[in-house]
């Protein structure tokens, strides 16, 4: 993301927040999420093409190489750190929305339309119950993938051993094998993000008519 991305979306998050509409700042907020996660598999991409790249010209000058695979790893961790920056926002926004659409549904008075804004809450609760058991599988897919990538970084900052090669040909068997796990769980969580985001515009209930 560039700073005028980050401005902008900046921007969007304060005049959501501020809003009394708390649902749909939980809205925006998913939809951001899900735009930022969209990219995920590309990320990964990059990551395994500069990992390939090293251990390809494993025993040249691998300045470049290295700078490359450092760098994916870096957009990684960012994206990582950006996914759990919305959730905790959105999971603030989320409880606020909830709440106040508990508190109207309690003084409805019409009952058939009481009964359908109780069903519809129950079922965007059922979405977000699916997300965040969806966001638990991503959060806990990151850390071993990464790990591995921290100690990859580790080994190639100094002379590779023997024993340091062997290493880093397990470490990069570990990573191969771990991205179709992080890819599913990311398209996973895209993919509840994008369907529950629309849904908390309509939160609030169906008022009657005064």
């Amino acid at each position: 993301m560039t700073a005028s991305d980050a401005a902008v979306v900046l921007f969007i998050f304060t005049i959501a927040t501020v809003s009394a509409d708390k649902p749909v700042a939980a809205s925006a907020t998913l939809q951001h999420a899900a735009w930022s996660v969209h990219a995920a598999p590309q990320r990964v991409d990059a990551m395994l093409v500069a990992l390939a790249g090293v251990a390809l010209r494993l025993g040249e000058p691998l300045s470049s190489q290295v700078e490359r695979l450092n760098q994916a790893k870096a957009d990684l961790e960012g994206l990582a750190k950006e996914i759990g920056e919305c959730w905790t926002l959105f999971q603030a926004q989320g409880e606020l929305g909830f709440h106040g659409w508990e508190t109207e549904l309690a003084q409805l008075q019409n009952q058939p339309l009481g009964a359908f804004t109780a069903r519809r809450r129950q079922s965007v609760q059922g979405q977000f119950s699916q997300l965040r058991a969806g966001y638990g599988r991503a959060v806990r897919a990151f850390p071993p993938f990464l790990g591995s990538l921290q100690r990859i970084g580790v080994l190639l900052a100094s002379d590779l051993t023997r024993e340091g090669l062997l290493e880093f040909q397990s470490l990069s068997a570990q990573v191969v094998a771990g991205a179709p796990t992080l890819r599913d769980a990311l398209a996973e969580l895209e993919a509840g993000f994008s369907a529950l985001g629309p849904e908390l515009v309509l939160i609030a209930p169906v008022r009657e008519a005064r």
